[in-house]
C-alpha cells in the first residue's frame, strides 16, 4: 500500500492510525467507484473513507466516512456548492 504526500500528512494531522488505513485497504468493508473523480474507487472500513487510484491502488486522501465538513476553498464547482448549499454550509 501507498500513500500519496497528501495522504500522509493528512493521517500524521488527524491522527488517523497507520495499521487501521492498511486494514481497510486490504479488506475494505464496501468499495465503489468515485462518482465525483473518475478514475478514483472508494475504500470503506472501520468509519475510514480511503479515496484510491484505480490504475495503481495508491490511496490519494483519507478521511472519516460519513462525516460532513464545510468545502475547501478549492472547491468552487457547480456542484460542490449545490452539496453544499443542501448541506447547509452556504
Amino acid at each position: 500500500m501507498k500513500l500519496t504526500a497528501h495522504a500522509q500528512r493528512v493521517v500524521e494531522d488527524k491522527g488517523f492510525d497507520p495499521e487501521a488505513i492498511r486494514a481497510v485497504w486490504e479488506n475494505p468493508a464496501v468499495t465503489y467507484p468515485s462518482h465525483r473523480h473518475p478514475g478514483q474507487h472508494k475504500r470503506i472500513g472501520g468509519g475510514l473513507c480511503l479515496a484510491c487510484d484505480d490504475a495503481t491502488g495508491v490511496v490519494i486522501t483519507v478521511f472519516v466516512d460519513h462525516e460532513v465538513t464545510p468545502l475547501r476553498p478549492d472547491q468552487v464547482d457547480a456542484a460542490a456548492r449545490k452539496w453544499a448549499k443542501k448541506n447547509g454550509f452556504l
